[in-house]
C-alpha cells in the first residue's frame, strides 16, 4: 500500500514536468527549424513554426524576434511593432528590438515615435540604429527644402 501510494505521489508531480520538458523540447526543435526556413526564404513555413513555438510556449521570445523580422522583410509592419514590442517585454534582444520596431514605425508613417524606438536603440549601443536616425534627418531635412 506504501509502495502504491509512493507511485501515485511520483506520478502527480513528476509527470506534469515530463510534459513540459517534452514541450520545450517540442517547441525548440520547431524554433530551429523555424530558422532554417528562415534562412531559405520560406517566411510562410518559418512563420507557421513561430506561431506553434509561441503556442507551446508563450516566452519563446526568439520566435517573436525572428517572426517579427520576416513581418519587417515582408512589409506587415503592423505584425512587426508586435512582435518587436513583445520581444522588448521579455528582455530579448533589446537594442536590435527597439531598431526593428524603431524602422516598421517609421515605414508604417509614425514617424516621431519611430525615431524615439531607434534613438533608444543607439543609446543601448547598437550602432545601425544611429546611422538610421541620420539618414531619417537627412531626408527629413531634403523634403524640407522641396
Amino acid at each position: 500500500m506504501k509502495n502504491k501510494m509512493l507511485l501515485i505521489l511520483l506520478l502527480i508531480f513528476a509527470l506534469p514536468s515530463l510534459c513540459i520538458c517534452k514541450g520545450f523540447q517540442v517547441a525548440e526543435s520547431l524554433l530551429k527549424q523555424g530558422e532554417a526556413d528562415m534562412k531559405e526564404q520560406h517566411y510562410e513555413s518559418a512563420i507557421k513554426n513561430f506561431n506553434k513555438v509561441i503556442n507551446l510556449n508563450p516566452k519563446a521570445a526568439a520566435a517573436y524576434y525572428d517572426r517579427g523580422l520576416i513581418e519587417y522583410k515582408s512589409e506587415y509592419y503592423v505584425g512587426a511593432i508586435k512582435d518587436f514590442s513583445k520581444t522588448i517585454e521579455l528582455d530579448y534582444n533589446v537594442a536590435e528590438s527597439y531598431y526593428y520596431r524603431g524602422l516598421s514605425k517609421g515605414k508604417s508613417g509614425d514617424h516621431q515615435n519611430g525615431i524615439e524606438d531607434l534613438n533608444k536603440s543607439g543609446d543601448l549601443g547598437y550602432s545601425q540604429a544611429i546611422d538610421a536616425v541620420r539618414k531619417v534627418i537627412e531626408n527629413y531635412r531634403e523634403k524640407q527644402l522641396k
